[in-house]
């Protein structure tokens, strides 16, 4: 896998989500699903893409009662050099911060990791690297 390759399938998926967890951030708890969605940056822009993320808040553990609270931010993904088998370094620019992190993906294309940093200017910092998986409308399919 190459940087080339990995922008192609990151931005030719019309979305990746988390499966439903239990989430508790931002004064809030519940569960949620967190979608990304990856878009071509300007054609100047080689290894960049345009990233929106999204969380929707839910009422039970199966996700299907939504509770009318998303959370969403949007910015920029920079993809570096790779580190190991199928992650690649990237330099998230949200909300006018960069973080470091990584985006890995599975060998089928089917699920990435993604991960940042919480604190530092060091990719040893990274606390977990969370799972997406491939989802060609929905999470739901109803949409």
């Amino acid at each position: 896998m190459n940087i080339l390759n990995l922008l192609a399938i990151l931005a030719g998926t019309p979305q990746w989500s988390t499966t439903c967890v239990m989430t508790q951030a931002d004064q809030l708890q519940g569960y949620t699903i967190d979608s990304v969605q990856f878009q071509k940056a300007s054609p100047s822009s080689a290894n960049e893409l345009n990233v929106s993320f999204t969380r929707t808040w839910y009422e039970d553990d199966q996700c299907k009662q939504a509770t009318g609270v998303t959370n969403t931010t949007a910015g920029q993904v920079t993809l570096e050099n790779l580190i190991s088998e199928n992650v690649f370094a990237a330099d998230w620019k949200i909300n006018h911060t960069t973080q470091l992190g990584a985006i890995g993906i599975s060998s089928d294309g089917k699920s990435i990791r993604l991960a940042t940093t919480s604190f530092g200017n060091s990719r040893n910092t990274m606390l977990s690297l969370f799972q997406y998986f491939a989802i060609p409308t929905s999470p739901h399919g109803n949409e």
